[in-house]
């Protein structure tokens, strides 16, 4: 009984200790980051199903939510809080983060400025707003500072395309659709970074379609 006893001990105290499964098989947990307005649970609602079907766990679909009308500055703050817990929480060594629109400014200055690059293994942005959006010329800049960040030649957007848009070792591609008006093709290119058409989509449902959700998924097991 002793010797039994010793041996389940043992056991108990290797699965303790044992890192979790997506780090171990050297699969990155996924950050999923929502744009201007909604949330990740529904905006990636269809992607995740299709993630989980591929064989991520739902404990590295990770849907993170944030105040969207506050400086994407701010928004970078707190998501390199979130990957801290994300990768505590996994045991992981990186993350991939997934970001569709506006979610596409806080991210890469996380991954560019706050020391996100040790941290990030890829990066994707779905109709991402990286160089800017002429719609946003009409928000005043008073209501909501998350818009005052996507106008053209903005201190966000300066900061991000001045100098290295797309620093190393993270990897990068951006995802555009030909029929999105809000972030056009020539909005969603960042030099030096593959992009892939998905055919044609409206803005906001470009997460939801078959080809970006296939895209996401072929891109993060690359």
């Amino acid at each position: 009984m002793r010797r039994l006893m010793s041996v389940l001990v043992a056991v108990l105290a290797a699965v303790s200790f044992a890192p979790a499964a997506g780090a171990a098989a050297g699969k990155a947990p996924v950050v999923f980051v929502h744009g201007f307005s909604g949330g990740s649970s529904v905006l990636f609602k269809e992607m995740i199903d299709k993630f989980k079907a591929a064989g991520w766990a739902d404990r590295e679909l990770v849907r993170w939510d944030y105040d969207w009308k506050q400086s994407n500055f701010t928004t970078a703050e707190q998501l390199k809080k979130k990957v801290d817990q994300v990768l505590r929480d996994t045991g992981a060594a990186k993350v991939d983060i997934v970001a569709h629109s506006m979610g596409s400014l806080s991210t890469r200055y996380y991954v560019k400025a706050l020391g996100g690059t040790a941290k990030t293994k890829r990066w994707l942005s779905i109709g991402g707003v990286n160089q800017g959006a002429d719609v946003a010329k009409l928000c005043p800049g008073f209501l909501f500072d998350s818009c005052a960040d996507m106008k053209p030649g903005s201190k966000m957007l300066k900061a991000l395309n001045d100098s290295s848009p797309a620093p190393a070792p993270t990897k990068y591609q951006t995802l555009s659709s030909s029929c999105d008006v809000m972030a056009p093709e020539s909005k969603v290119r960042i030099p030096g970074v593959p992009n892939v058409n998905v055919g044609c989509y409206e803005h906001i449902s470009m997460p939801k379609g078959d080809r970006a959700i296939t895209e996401t998924i072929k891109y993060l097991k690359g």
